[in-house]
């Protein structure tokens, strides 16, 4: 240990420091953003490739239900802290694969209803799931 006091300089010290507090500094500026964008997720619902509405939530936030007018009959979209799901008030779904998929809640994942010619996805800030060469 002692060879190696006398073998680092000052400046060599003043580099090291020099290179934590950028670290230090690029981990907090990564870690932080926008209030608003933190956490919050767009739920979009498409009916028949028209976009018919858009909800904004984000976590802490309470459940909302929506109306949905769908060709065969109506539903319920509910949206509780970033995440949604969709609820059936006697609309035709042959399989109920749409009501069944449960609450989405990550940027990418979708509910369907062919029948009906409804999609709901998520936009958002999510965690990266990609692969670059």
């Amino acid at each position: 240990m002692m060879e190696l006091r006398r073998h680092i300089t000052i400046w060599d010290m003043a580099i090291l420091v020099g290179a934590v507090f950028i670290a230090l500094l690029l981990l907090a500026w990564t870690g932080t953003g926008p209030a608003q964008a933190r956490g919050r997720r767009t739920i979009v619902v498409m009916v028949r490739g028209a976009e018919v509405l858009t909800v904004v939530s984000g976590p802490g936030d309470p459940l909302r239900r929506y109306p949905l007018q769908l060709p065969g009959g109506r539903a319920w979209l509910e949206v509780e802290g970033g995440r949604a799901r969709l609820v059936p008030d006697g609309a035709f779904c042959p399989l109920g694969l749409c009501w069944r998929t449960g609450w989405i809640s990550e940027p990418g994942q979708a509910i369907v209803c062919a029948p009906n010619g409804l999609v709901i996805v998520i936009r958002g800030q999510g965690p990266l799931d990609a692969v670059t060469r």
